[in-house]
């Protein structure tokens, strides 16, 4: 995950612009699809201290452990620079907005849990499509290009929302649309590797965000598992141990960002004996990663 595969830089990004584009045009040429009617109906619907759905509400609390310490971190560190886990001042908000969505996806999810419909869920999905968009903003900033990263941030947010509320709105009128939303959930899972393997590090700790994304597909299965976990357990249903997966997930973005700091090769770095190599990239890599 440190070394990136070594490709004209114009070429790379290129390749990324074909990938959104035919992620999306893939899209538009499937059917239409939504949520089937077993999406609302889960493997544990035990009751318990008067909570229906009970493991799989309360199964959400790790979700604000993550959050509510992920936002006091960024508040104590308050600084770009030597020492920080930021080169610019504009990612501590966008790690903010990351770190405030994790917290949300246990209100929301908690909610559509007690009472699973169309119209609850959309509370459980607007977080998360934050949460993806965040990390795939984020990753393009760290990877591409800062400025870059800073100018797609807000706008990839925009997407994620508008995702949930097209769905939403198509859902209320009886054709439900759900592919927008799984390309905003799925591609930033597919893009964000690539772009670890293509483009160079700017901060040590890369091998979190892979934890990050390798927990978030067991998450996946965990949920495709749903029945036949519950049928073998007898105990805890897939959907529970996915909820607890997501939720670990999360934890090593916030590890990531406690540790991480401004690699030999970014720019901020140059001539900063308190860098930190990559790992695996010895100190003073010829890689640089160019302001553009």
């Amino acid at each position: 995950m440190t070394n990136p595969i070594r490709f004209d830089f114009r070429f790379r990004v290129w390749l990324m612009a074909g990938l959104a584009a035919a992620a999306t045009g893939a899209m538009f040429c499937v059917p239409r699809f939504t949520d089937p009617p077993w999406y609302y109906t889960f493997a544990d619907q035990r009751k318990m201290l008067g909570t229906p759905n009970f493991m799989d509400v309360v199964s959400n609390v790790p979700w604000a452990v993550v959050g509510i310490p992920g936002l006091l971190l960024l508040a104590r560190k308050r600084k770009s620079g030597p020492g920080s886990p930021f080169t610019e001042d504009w990612e501590r908000g966008a790690f903010a907005v990351l770190f405030a969505a994790i917290g949300l996806v246990a209100i929301g999810s908690a909610w559509f849990h007690l009472a699973p419909t169309p119209a609850t869920l959309v509370w459980d999905r607007l977080p998360m499509a934050l949460i993806f968009m965040s990390v795939f903003g984020i990753t393009i900033a760290e990877r591409i290009d800062m400025r870059a990263g800073r100018m797609l941030f807000l706008p990839l947010l925009a997407l994620g929302i508008s995702s949930v509320l097209y769905w939403r709105r198509t859902e209320a009128i009886g054709q439900g649309d759900v592919r927008f939303y799984f390309l905003i959930q799925f591609f930033p899972m597919l893009a964000v590797p690539i772009l670890l393997l293509l483009f160079p590090a700017r901060y040590t700790r890369t091998a979190d965000l892979a934890v990050c994304l390798a927990w978030y597909a067991l998450a996946k299965v965990f949920e495709l598992g749903d029945a036949g976990v519950f049928a073998a357990t007898g105990i805890v249903s897939g959907h529970t141990l996915k909820h607890v997966a997501g939720a670990l997930a999360s934890v090593w973005l916030l590890r990531m960002v406690r540790f991480r700091r401004p690699t030999c090769a970014s720019p901020s770095a140059s001539g900063n004996a308190h860098c930190r190599p990559e790992e695996g990239q010895p100190r003073g890599d010829s890689r640089p990663i160019r302001k553009r």
